[in-house]
């Protein structure tokens, strides 16, 4: 029988279960608990969280158990907490990099030989493959995958330009990969999992050793085989932080050297300082197997054959002649290419221009025509120079008004202008991209619009309702840093995008039952206007806080920018019409730890725009208008001991609004509980109503 199988609302404090067994009649299914102490077991009201953004597909993978029904709950809050779109198989990175036949054999076969435990060599359970950006690092990772097959046992893609930098996820995802695969570690982690539920969203040495290290120790001591596979990890400079990427090497390295765990990991990264002297500590090195990609034109055959197939898609798909592109065009483009195969890709993708906004020759002559330039540069010291001249070409090349939108569109995307709401994400199945749609509105731009302007750079990015999708982070980091971009660096559109967040905020108005009055070019959720707007409405407020400590942090000595007067003079009670109706209980909804916005970037935000106030106790009142993080499953504001409350204001006059920002310590760096807002005067904020209804 089961045990307690039809209890509800119960809790569990300090007990013991020993033995507990129950097995069916088939070898497929068992529970066998070895030994449980300690056992807390209390109810709790799961929070929706941000879900996966890519992960519709996720439940038809092979193998993939059935998550609908309440026996895989654990495994349900598990994927919840993942992010599917980094897997090697993912749609969202579908087609992935990968590397073409016959070039970059030497090293998938060496990593092939390692993974399979077949190279004397390089005996070593965690492997590192370096190298600098453009050497094809994640292409041979991809390889990898697809060749390892059943032996590859979980994958993750990190890329910052497409958001995929939550070190947060980075176990989850893992442990839920393995669990799909390895049916009896999946079933003890479902029932881990269904005990408590936070495991997810736990530091990330508890999520390792409870997730991973643990139920796999159990399991071995149960006697049970666990199968030897292979992890990947790419991309692991783009995780956002160097501190958690540090972690996530000595995590790992600490469990092949103290445990005797059934996985090989293979780490792909650039060559940074930090990942470098982690790697070198004296109790990772002797575990380590290094393996070392460098740009150099020993690999210029393998560039030519892969341009050379390449174009000679496009020749076929244009009826060009059997001449083309010639011999000298392709030794050309190699040398362009330099060595680094992200060129190489770019220029065939810029050559190919699948939308046909120009022939295949005009293409390939403007390439060509960097030839000449590239000799200019060879003094440069920057190994990317090559690739940063091709990037120059693309954006010189746009009309100016196209440009002007292009660069607008990345900065938007750059800086995290929006949240992710779970529960409107799982009501509204079908719901558009909120990264895009709020992009758009806030800009101006209709899907077609924002489409059209994005496929002018179909070269180094994609564009769809899923949202941007950048082929290579090189061109983000090439766009973002005005040494290498200079007059096309994204962040010249700072003052103008600030304008539109001003003039869209200032043309706000209400209707005769305080509904908000505000033009969208995009819906979010189609069929329904008034959740569309409330949640644009929110987002836009996040955005012009975000944008504006940029830009104040550039035009920091320049009160006389006109785009800085009229912040000066914004009405920055406006703020709360957006936390009315659906958006306040989108906010309240919102699990901050899984949002892809995250509530410690918006308090450092206010705290750089805003004026310190210190305690100011008389300008709050109840009711608040209040977005918060939950605590474990206590509410912050239910204990005031060891938390240290700031409060801000901004705005002039009867148009300011006082910010309280509580932390778990007082030096501004402590984790936040709590951010509050209150309008300064509420007879102020009774008359601007009456005036925006009025007008």
């Amino acid at each position: 029988m089961s045990y307690l199988s039809n209890s509800r609302d119960f809790k569990i404090d300090n007990s013991s279960f020993t033995n507990i067994d129950q097995s069916s009649q088939t070898s497929q299914n068992f529970t066998h608990v070895d030994r449980i102490e300690n056992v807390n077991i209390v109810t709790h009201k799961l929070d929706p969280g941000l879900g996966n953004r890519a992960g519709k597909d996720i439940s038809t993978h092979p193998g993939a158990r059935a998550l609908t029904d309440s026996s895989s709950k654990g495994l349900q809050i598990l994927l919840d907490h993942s992010m599917p779109s980094a897997f090697h198989d993912s749609s969202e990175r579908y087609p992935p990099p990968l590397c073409h036949p016959g070039t970059r054999q030497s090293f998938i076969e060496e990593l092939t030989n390692w993974a399979l435990g077949n190279a004397p060599d390089h005996p070593q359970r965690l492997a590192w493959m370096r190298g600098p950006a453009g050497v094809g690092k994640s292409a041979i990772a991809q390889s990898l995958a697809q060749l390892l097959g059943a032996t590859l046992g979980a994958s993750f893609f990190f890329s910052r330009p497409n958001h995929r930098d939550d070190p947060n996820r980075v176990f989850t995802s893992i442990a839920y990969q393995l669990a799909v695969k390895i049916q009896v570690y999946g079933d003890l982690l479902n029932r881990i999992i269904q005990g408590d539920p936070t495991i997810a969203k736990k530091s990330l040495p508890t999520q390792f050793h409870e997730l991973i290290v643990a139920p796999i120790r159990v399991l071995k001591q149960q006697g049970r085989t666990i199968p030897e596979t292979v992890i990947i990890i790419d991309g692991l400079d783009e995780c956002d932080g160097e501190g958690a990427q540090g972690d996530i090497i000595r995590l790992i390295a600490e469990s092949i050297r103290d445990e005797d765990m059934p996985f090989r990991w293979v780490f792909f990264t650039r060559v940074e300082p930090h990942i470098t002297s982690t790697f070198s500590q004296s109790e990772i090195a002797p575990f380590t197997a290094r393996f070392e990609l460098t740009v150099t034109r020993d690999i210029d055959p393998e560039i030519h054959l892969f341009l050379a197939s390449r174009l000679k898609e496009v020749r076929e798909k244009h009826n060009l002649p059997d001449s083309w592109p010639s011999g000298e065009n392709l030794r050309d483009l190699v040398d362009i290419s330099a060595g680094l195969f992200a060129c190489a890709h770019a220029i065939a993708r810029y050559i190919e221009d699948s939308k046909g906004a120009s022939t295949p020759q005009k293409q390939l002559d403007a390439v060509l025509g960097l030839a000449s330039r590239i000799e200019l540069q060879k003094r440069s010291e920057h190994p990317l120079s090559s690739l940063d001249l091709l990037y120059t070409l693309m954006l010189e090349r746009l009309h100016p008004e196209k440009l002007a939108g292009v660069q607008m569109i990345l900065l938007s995307n750059y800086l995290p202008f929006y949240m992710f709401f779970g529960d409107i994400h799982r009501e509204h199945g079908h719901i558009s991209s909120l990264g895009l749609t709020t992009i758009a509105n806030i800009l101006g731009h209709t899907r077609e619009d924002l489409f059209i302007i994005c496929r002018s750079l179909h070269a180094v990015m994609e564009v769809d309702d899923n949202g941007i999708r950048f082929y290579h982070a090189s061109f983000m980091d090439f766009a973002a840093d005005q040494t290498r971009s200079r007059g096309y660096c994204i962040w010249s559109s700072i003052s103008i995008i600030m304008h539109h967040l001003v003039r869209t905020l200032d043309n706000v108005r209400l209707d005769r039952d305080l509904e908000l009055k505000l033009d969208l070019t995009w819906p979010t959720v189609p069929e329904d206007r008034k959740l569309s707007i409330s949640i644009y409405y929110t987002n836009l407020y996040l955005a012009f806080f975000i944008a504006y400590k940029y830009f104040l942090s550039m035009h920091e000595g320049q009160p006389g920018n006109e785009t800085f007067e009229s912040v000066k003079h914004f009405d920055f009670r406006k703020f709360f019409f957006g936390l009315d109706g659906h958006a306040v209980d989108c906010f309240r909804e919102l699990d901050f730890d899984n949002a892809q916005f995250s509530v410690h970037f918006l308090a450092s935000c206010l705290e750089h725009v805003c004026r310190p106030l210190g305690v100011f106790k008389d300008a709050f009142s109840n009711p608040w208008h209040v977005f918060h993080q939950k605590i474990g499953s206590t509410a912050a504001y239910q204990s005031i001991r060891g938390l240290y409350t700031k409060y801000y204001v901004i705005g002039e006059n009867d148009k300011r609004i006082i910010f309280k920002i509580v932390r778990r310590s007082y030096d501004g760096q402590g984790q936040v509980t709590r951010i509050s807002a209150k309008a300064y005067s509420s007879r102020a904020m009774r008359k601007l109503i009456r005036q925006l209804v009025e007008d």
